[in-house]
């Protein structure tokens, strides 16, 4: 017997979806005829194959070895990736090192601080996103093999956006995926960002609305009426210091926590108030972008994924980050911003 463990960035996806691609070999009329005789289950269980899949869920497959072997054939993105695949994921992909992004690292869990410009699942087959790297990682340093891999994938379970920097949690193992994804859907892991954005904000403030996704144009619309499609969000917003830069554009240091993780919710909510954020080219001023760019090198949004915070009690296997936060240090870029608006931008540093 043969066990799949369904990894983050599988969620959702259609049972039978899963099983081409891991038995691509096998044809889809085989598939079925297997589930109906119990041959493929899921959690143990009879499945039809049209169930819609989660995390740390466990797909059996009652084979032989020999018939495995001839169903499951290579399979995609075991092996290390290619230099010549690399360049498809642009400059930022090809510089990052990954042994010297990692902020914390056991037997279950590597929690790195993922660059802007990197992925951090891959949108199309070509691309070389975070959990290539990863892969690659954990194959090089022997932590894995091509084989485990094809029923244990490690993956991210929080996801930044391309151009977001910041600490990405991936699970190395079946146990570390299962209780990383449960601390998220239960919203137990508190998630702080920090920002440079357009603007004076001198108070705390609760920003609330709803949030809909246009899916053709990978943006989103935040208003405070119920929006057709729309989901609640919830943003904090908590000012550090403000300064005028000598370009004088007044600019907001900002420390954000999300109470609900939507797509694009931060920049898209900090659009909304007149404050976008510097850098952001899809919800920010066009002026002030060409501005930080042309004088600072600016070339993405200055948003930072920079803590993560556990509970007091964290289960088993990963009960050692238990009321552990994590942090990473922003680029320098947004020192950069500061020191220019002789600001002092004392940005906290880890606490163990």
């Amino acid at each position: 017997m043969k066990e799949l463990i369904i990894s983050p960035s599988q969620d959702g996806q259609k049972l039978e979806r899963v099983l081409t691609r891991y038995l691509k070999n096998a044809p889809v009329s085989f598939l079925y005829r297997m589930l109906r005789r119990k041959n493929i289950t899921l959690n143990g269980k009879k499945a039809t194959g049209k169930e819609r899949i989660h995390a740390g869920d466990a797909v059996q497959v009652w084979f032989s070895e020999e018939t495995f072997l001839k169903f499951a054939g290579e399979q995609p993105g075991v092996h290390s990736m290619p230099e010549s695949r690399k360049e498809h994921a642009g400059i930022h992909a090809r510089e990052m090192d990954l042994e010297k992004s990692i902020l914390y690292e056991d037997r279950h869990v590597l929690i790195v601080n993922k660059p802007a410009g990197i992925l951090t699942q891959k949108a199309v087959m070509e691309d070389y996103s975070l959990n290539e790297y990863a892969v690659d990682y954990l194959l090089r340093t022997g932590q894995t093999d091509p084989e485990s891999l094809v029923f244990i994938r490690p993956s991210a379970c929080n996801r930044l956006d391309r151009n977001t920097s910041g600490v990405v949690m991936i699970g190395k193992t079946q146990q570390g995926l299962s209780v990383l994804t449960e601390l998220l859907r239960e919203r137990l892991i508190h998630k702080d960002y920090l920002c440079l954005a357009l603007g004076k904000i001198d108070r705390e403030m609760m920003l609330t609305g709803y949030l809909a996704k246009d899916h053709e144009h990978n943006k989103v619309e935040v208003a405070q009426e119920q929006l057709r499609d729309g989901k609640e969000i919830r943003t904090r917003i908590r000012p550090v210091e403000s300064f005028t830069d000598p370009g004088g554009y007044p600019v907001s240091l900002l420390e954000i926590r999300l109470f609900t993780g939507r797509t694009h919710q931060i920049r898209a909510h900090l659009a909304g108030t007149g404050c976008p954020i510097i850098g952001d080219a899809k919800y920010g001023d066009r002026d002030a972008n060409r501005y930080f760019r042309d004088t600072y090198a600016v070339r993405s949004q200055l948003l930072h994924a920079y803590s993560l915070e556990f509970p007091a009690q964290v289960r088993e296997p990963l009960q050692e980050l238990s009321g552990k936060k994590i942090t990473a240090q922003p680029p320098e870029v947004f020192r950069r911003v500061c020191r220019a608006g002789e600001a002092e931008c004392q940005i906290r540093k880890q606490e163990d």
